[in-house]
């Protein structure tokens, strides 16, 4: 087996492939069963771990959170807007605020700012 950005078997290789064994091409493929990945360097493939970290796993699952919960937010507001009473609105609007933003950070976006009248 051969490698140059990409596996090869012997005779289909591009010029400056390197050779691999069979032990380091078998590590290779169970380091992406595992959800790694490969990347080159200096000329050979080396396992990369990109998995998420626990803190990156917390920090999704809060924007999810976060994201559902605008929606039921966004919701009220709807009805709000539509003249229907809604308990506890002003509340309601901050917390909406406050989530829009956490979630346009998470997103890499900058925060708003948004009327509170």
């Amino acid at each position: 087996m051969k490698w140059k950005n990409g596996f090869y078997c012997d005779g289909e290789a591009p010029e400056g492939a390197v050779d691999l064994t069979d032990e380091v091409y078998e590590a290779l493929l169970r380091g992406q069963q595992e959800g790694m990945t490969i990347q080159e360097e200096n000329g050979f493939p080396a396992l990369q771990d990109k998995r998420p970290s626990a803190e990156e796993i917390e920090q999704k699952r809060q924007y999810l959170s976060d994201k559902r919960r605008l929606v039921s937010l966004t919701e009220d507001i709807v009805q709000y807007a539509a003249g229907e009473d809604v308990p506890s609105f002003s509340e309601r609007k901050e917390e909406f605020i406050r989530l829009h933003n956490a979630v346009r950070l998470y997103e890499g976006k900058p925060e708003r700012t948004l009327r509170t009248d």
